[in-house]
C-alpha cells in the first residue's frame, strides 16, 4: 500500500474487532468452528492488506497507520501459532515480515523483533517465495539494526553489500533482483568502487532495460562519474520556455533540485534567492528541477519566494525523470557547472556561495558538451 493510502489503514483499524466476529458465529462442531476461526483470520489479514511504505510518510501518517500494523501483526502471529498447518502459512510470515519492516522504523523493539524473525526463517528449510523474501528482508534487518547500533557507515556499507552480493546469487529469479541489483550499485559508488558500478549498471540494464531501478542506477552512476566532464541539461520549464545549458557556455549555470516537502529544501531557498540577487546578470544562470507532485505547493512557494528562474515540473514527485537521470538520492542537491560546460560539482555542501564566486572569476573558454535531459 502506498502512503497515500495511509487513511485506509486507519479506517480499517476502527472495523468490528475479531471477537465481535466471533460472537456472532452460530455454535459450530469443534471442527467447524477451528476452521471458521481461521478463515475469519485469513480474512481479517487480507482486509488490512500491505503495510504503507514508510520510507516517505511523515509521523503523523505513520502514527494513524500505527494501529492497523500492530493489528495486523498480532493477527499473523495468531494465526502461525494456532493453525501450524494453514494453508495461508506462507502468506501470513511474508506479511509479517513487511509489517515488522514497517514498523522497525519505530525503535529497537521492533527492530530486535524484525531481525530475529529473518534470523528464524533463514535458520528453517523455507524455500521459494518464503525463502526468497526473507533473505530479503533480512538485509533490511541488518540495515535497521547497524543504524541502531551505531555502526561505522564503511562497516555496514560492506555488510550490506555482501548480503546483496549473496541474494543475487542464491535467487536469479526474484523478482526482487533488480531494486537489489540497484541497491548494490548504490554501495559500490558510496565505497568509492566506480569502476565496479559502471559495470554491473551496465550488467542491469542488459537483463532488465526498462525497470525503474535500472534508470535510477544509471542516473547515479552518471553523478558518480560525471564531475569534471562536459554537462548539458536541456528541458522545457513550467512556463514554458525551453532550455538548453548549451546555450549557455560562457556562464557560470546552478542547477538546484529541490521540493517543497523537503524541510532542508525549503531552507536553503533563500541562499538561492541571495545568489539570484547578487550574481544574475553577472554570469551566472540558476534553473531548478522540482520533485513536487500537487502543483498547487510547487505555485505556492515559487510565488511567495519570488523565484524567478526556470523550473523542470512534471508532476511525478520523486519519479522526475532528470532527477533520475541525474542520479539525486536526496534533496535539496546542487549542480554547478563552470562558464566551459565542464560539471564541477554536485555536492558543494556550505560552500555552494564560494564555488560560485570563484568561477565567475575564471576566463569562459567553450567546450561542447554531451546532453542530458529530455
Amino acid at each position: 500500500m502506498r502512503v497515500t493510502n495511509a487513511l485506509a489503514y486507519v479506517l480499517i483499524a476502527g472495523a468490528v474487532p475479531l471477537a465481535n466476529l466471533r460472537a456472532q458465529q452460530p455454535p459450530s462442531a469443534p471442527d467447524a468452528a477451528g476452521e471458521l476461526a481461521e478463515a475469519a483470520l485469513i480474512a481479517r489479514i487480507q482486509e488490512l492488506g500491505d503495510p504503507p511504505k514508510t520510507s516517505g510518510l511523515r509521523r503523523d501518517q505513520f502514527l494513524k497507520a500505527l494501529p492497523a500494523m500492530q493489528e495486523s501483526l498480532r493477527l499473523s502471529d495468531e494465526l502461525l501459532a494456532r493453525f501450524p498447518e494453514s494453508s495461508f502459512r506462507t502468506d501470513a510470515m511474508i506479511v509479517k515480515l513487511r509489517v515488522l519492516s514497517a514498523l522497525a522504523r519505530s525503535g529497537p523493539i521492533y527492530i530486535e523483533r524484525f531481525r530475529v524473525f529473518t534470523d528464524e526463517i533463514a535458520q528453517s528449510d523455507a524455500s521459494g517465495r518464503l525463502a526468497s523474501e526473507g533473505a530479503f528482508y533480512a538485509i533490511q534487518a541488518f540495515v535497521f539494526g547497524s543504524r541502531h547500533e551505531k555502526m561505522s557507515e564503511d562497516l555496514r556499507l560492506r555488510g550490506t553489500l555482501e548480503r546483496y552480493d549473496r541474494f543475487l546469487t542464491d535467487y536469479p529469479d526474484s523478482a526482487r533482483r533488480p531494486v537489489i541489483w540497484a541497491s548494490l550499485i548504490r554501495n559500490l559508488i558510496a565505497l568509492g568502487q566506480t569502476e565496479r558500478a559502471t559495470q554491473e549498471a551496465a550488467k542491469l540494464k542488459l537483463a532488465f532495460p526498462d525497470h525503474s531501478a535500472t534508470r535510477r542506477a544509471g542516473g547515479e552512476v552518471f553523478q558518480a562519474t560525471a564531475v569534471g566532464k562536459p554537462y548539458r541539461l536541456e528541458f522545457v520549464a513550467h512556463d514554458g520556455t525551453s532550455i538548453d545549458t548549451a546555450k549557455n557556455l560562457g556562464q557560470v549555470v546552478l542547477v538546484h533540485f529541490w521540493a517543497t516537502w523537503s524541510p532542508s529544501s525549503l531552507k536553503g531557498l533563500s541562499q538561492i534567492v541571495k545568489l539570484h540577487d547578487r550574481f544574475v546578470g553577472k554570469g551566472l544562470v540558476i534553473l531548478g528541477v522540482n520533485a513536487d507532485r500537487p502543483r498547487r505547493r510547487f505555485d505556492d512557494v515559487t510565488r511567495a519566494m519570488l523565484l524567478n528562474w526556470p523550473q523542470h515540473f512534471d508532476g511525478k514527485g520523486f519519479e522526475n525523470k532528470l532527477i533520475i537521470a541525474n542520479g539525486v538520492v536526496k534533496l535539496p542537491a546542487y549542480f554547478v557547472v563552470d562558464r566551459r560546460g565542464i560539471l564541477r560539482s554536485t555536492d558543494p555542501g556550505d560552500g555552494l556561495s564560494e564555488l560560485i564566486e570563484e568561477l565567475l572569476t575564471e576566463p569562459a573558454s567553450p567546450t561542447p558538451a554531451v546532453p542530458r535531459g529530455e
